[in-house]
């Protein structure tokens, strides 16, 4: 009898889970959500002005993916090794910053195109840099300390 209760409530327990996995956003971001990535885990919802963003694990990388208000994906960011950088970034990362830590590295993706966006140490200053995916260095702006 004990195992019967058990596992009622353990059926239960993973239903409300299911249930409310995808609470908040807009049923029509939810909807294109789970087409474009399947396999996501710990998603959670959250509505940021007219936007539905989604923050979740998928692959091992904690992402985020924002949406309209009508649903439509508009972009999204994931937390990235350096070693996943295209070589063309590498190189222009090589060239301008030497001997640099990289202390923060997004992978941007959107209706612009791709871009990675980091923060950079060297020599005891901290910049926050955006490098286009074909190397263009597109922001450079010194940190305060």
């Amino acid at each position: 009898m004990k195992r019967i209760i058990l596992s009622m409530a353990l059926v239960m327990t993973l239903g409300a889970i299911t249930a409310f996995a995808g609470s908040g956003g807009n049923k029509k971001a939810q909807q294109i959500f789970q087409e474009e990535f399947k396999g996501a885990e710990q998603v959670k919802w959250t509505e940021v002005n007219e936007y539905s963003k989604a923050n979740f694990v998928l692959a091992g990388h904690r992402t985020e993916a924002w949406f309209s208000a009508d649903g439509e994906l508009i972009g999204t960011v994931r937390d990235i090794f350096y070693n996943q950088l295209p070589v063309i970034v590498v190189r222009s990362l090589d060239k301008e910053f030497q001997d640099a830590d990289i202390i923060d590295l997004r992978e941007a993706t959107g209706q612009k195109g791709t871009r990675y966006n980091m923060t950079i140490e060297r020599e005891g200053k901290k910049f926050k840099v955006s490098v286009a995916a074909d190397g263009d260095i597109l922001e450079l702006k010194k940190l305060k300390k």
